[in-house]
């Protein structure tokens, strides 16, 4: 049963995550994706921990891509950027601490680290170049993560979802 469970949950939030970055998300340049897939992230980490957030995002990524395909077309590197971004928000809590460190790695590794790198690769662009050019749509998806966030997990109760083992 609760497998079962797990795995419904799985493809709740994954179609959940599709639309509130492919459908609802933003794409203001072709370097930049403002999304609230975070809120999904946090949710499927509250519940279920980091290890499954990580795979739900990954594949929630790759599920994305075959039914809206971006632009430049389907580029790995940032399925295991959300992997990696699911796996950190699987480690919130709402602990205020635990959220601000959170959101730090989030945009050192992924956001700044990891899509920079992997959009170098792409358009054959220098990293600062591109860095310089992204920084606006990291500060306002780090602007929109700690306004939603913060009131989000102060007025959520967590033990709403541990009903029932979840």
């Amino acid at each position: 049963m609760k497998s079962t469970r797990k795995l419904v949950f799985m493809g709740l939030f994954i179609s959940l995550e599709i639309i509130l970055t492919r459908v609802v998300g933003l794409m203001p340049t072709n370097i930049t994706r403002i999304s609230l897939s975070f809120v999904v992230y946090t949710f499927s980490g509250l519940m279920f921990g980091p290890w499954f957030t990580a795979i739900m995002a990954f594949f929630g990524d790759i599920v994305g891509a075959m039914l809206f395909p971006p632009i430049g077309g389907f580029f790995i590197g940032f399925s295991i950027s959300a992997l990696v971004s699911g796996f950190l928000f699987g480690l919130i809590s709402k602990d205020y601490k635990r959220i601000f460190l959170v959101l730090l790695l989030n945009l050192l590794i992924v956001e700044i680290g990891m899509n920079t790198f992997w959009l170098k690769i792409i358009t054959h662009t220098p990293f600062w170049a591109l860095l310089i050019k992204r920084i606006p749509g990291i500060m306002t998806n780090v602007l929109i993560r700690v306004v939603v966030l913060i009131p989000l997990l102060k007025k959520f109760e967590v033990s709403l979802l541990n009903e029932n083992g979840y």
